[in-house]
């Protein structure tokens, strides 16, 4: 499984992939593309790869995103009211203490409630994961009630949510808290783009003339929320952009 794009210089990575293909071929080996961008789903069609749209990433142009006007009023009502009760954000660096690590994994298996927990390409909790990267906490009286892991990269100036928990008692709206904040941060880190991550199955298979297993995927999800709220997802992360890439 090759997970994501490569990075480097462009103008090698085809003949980076003519490598990467023969060196699979002589291993007996069949590699698989997963949540690659259309450039590089395209280069691999060149190398006799059948394609499948996954769904789309949701990008939030930094420079561009705002709360004001009608449309963010309720984000910005979450967001005053949160300050009013005393929610504090911070960013927080790695290494992590016990008493930090011990308040996220009772965060983390609260929010599960017994649900295991999906993995391979999402963000899950483990303890070594966790102390790689920066994570961003909303705290109140100096108890954590949410955190999401944040990674950076400073080859495409983006930085990135990964693993995302909440506490029960926490009130509505203190992701939207969370991600307001972490927008304000990452402008602030110079960075061009915050990406909230995939929407499964997002505009998959939605004309009839789709090959008939991106059909599937529409019916799945649009009736699949009793497995995963794939349109939900899609709809809350709407709310910060309207920019979204297609992966495949």
């Amino acid at each position: 499984m090759v997970m994501g794009d490569p990075f480097g210089d462009k103008k090698y990575f085809a003949a980076g992939m003519q490598q990467f293909v023969d060196d699979a071929d002589v291993l007996g080996y069949t590699p698989v593309f997963y949540e690659v961008s259309e450039q590089v789903a395209m280069l691999a069609h060149e190398f006799g790869y059948d394609f499948f749209k996954l769904g789309e990433e949701a990008h939030v142009i930094l420079s561009a995103f705002s709360t004001a006007g009608k449309k963010m009023q309720n984000v910005r009502s979450v967001v005053n009211q949160a300050q009013r009760a005393g929610f504090e954000y911070q960013v927080l660096t790695p290494p992590f203490n016990q008493q930090i690590m011990a308040q996220l994994q009772a965060i983390s298996q609260e929010w599960l409630a017994g649900r295991e927990e999906k993995g391979y390409s999402l963000g899950f909790f483990d303890p070594n994961y966790l102390q790689r990267y920066p994570i961003a906490v909303l705290a109140q009286a100096g108890k954590i009630e949410a955190f999401a892991t944040l990674v950076t990269s400073h080859s495409e100036q983006q930085l990135a949510v990964d693993l995302m928990r909440f506490t029960q008692v926490a009130p509505n709206g203190v992701m939207d808290v969370l991600f307001v904040n972490t927008i304000a941060y990452a402008k602030a880190q110079g960075l061009q783009t915050l990406n909230l991550g995939m929407s499964p199955l997002a505009n998959v298979g939605q004309h009839r003339q789709s090959f008939g297993r991106e059909r599937l995927a529409n019916l799945v999800y649009q009736f699949g929320s009793k497995v995963y709220s794939f349109e939900g997802l899609h709809h809350y992360k709407s709310k910060f952009t309207k920019n979204w890439v297609p992966m495949y």
